[in-house]
């Protein structure tokens, strides 16, 4: 459907020609939108980031699972979708070589010590210090799921993954929380070791 007022109408057979909207088959993102949406969500963009994924592989493939479920229970599924990756890429022969079985070990591992530690602090609330070493943890969990999101953006033909790139208005209401989550976290850390005191 041509969106020029002035041009002559389309016919049935001209609609059904262009058949239905191509759905990326992984999630598309560009990496400057990745890394701040994953940072300044403390690491929960991780979950709908996996969702997205699968969601678009089901509706690519036709494939019946559950995305949300998958996303949720990422720890399982990540070995599984990062090699689905690889494959596209083999599909398509595009030569990139991402250890995408090693990088889906790393983000399993340090999530499940991220978590372990988070236990910890839930436990004995004075022991901030192992929060900040899980808090540590981010950037390598953050690694592992950008190199992946390289071979995703590679494989769907949007090396920068220009066509999302641009922040939407929902995208700025979590920055701007997340900004305040951040701030509050940096005001306790600087209390539990005494940084304060000198102000």
């Amino acid at each position: 459907m041509s969106n020029d007022a002035f041009a002559p109408p389309e016919s049935d057979l001209e609609i059904a020609s262009q058949g239905p909207e191509v759905v990326d088959k992984f999630y598309v993102v560009s990496m400057p939108k990745f890394i701040t949406l994953y940072v300044v969500t403390l690491g929960l963009y991780s979950v709908f980031w996996f969702y997205m994924n699968w969601r678009n592989y089901r509706q690519a493939t036709g494939w019946h699972m559950w995305p949300i479920a998958r996303a949720i229970f990422s720890i399982f599924f990540a070995h599984s979708l990062f090699s689905e990756i690889s494959e596209e890429l083999r599909l398509k022969k595009i030569e990139y070589k991402w250890m995408a079985m090693l990088w889906a070990t790393v983000y399993v591992l340090f999530t499940i010590v991220s978590n372990i530690f988070d236990r910890f602090v839930d436990q004995e609330a004075e022991l901030a210090a192992i929060d900040f070493v899980a808090f540590v943890f981010w950037p390598v969990i953050m690694l592992s799921l950008a190199r992946a999101q390289v071979a995703i953006n590679i494989s769907q033909d949007d090396p920068k993954g220009a066509r999302n790139s641009q922040f939407t208005v929902y995208n700025f209401l979590w920055i701007a929380l997340g900004a305040f989550v951040l701030l509050a976290l940096a005001v306790g850390f600087a209390d539990v070791f005494g940084l304060l005191d000198s102000l």
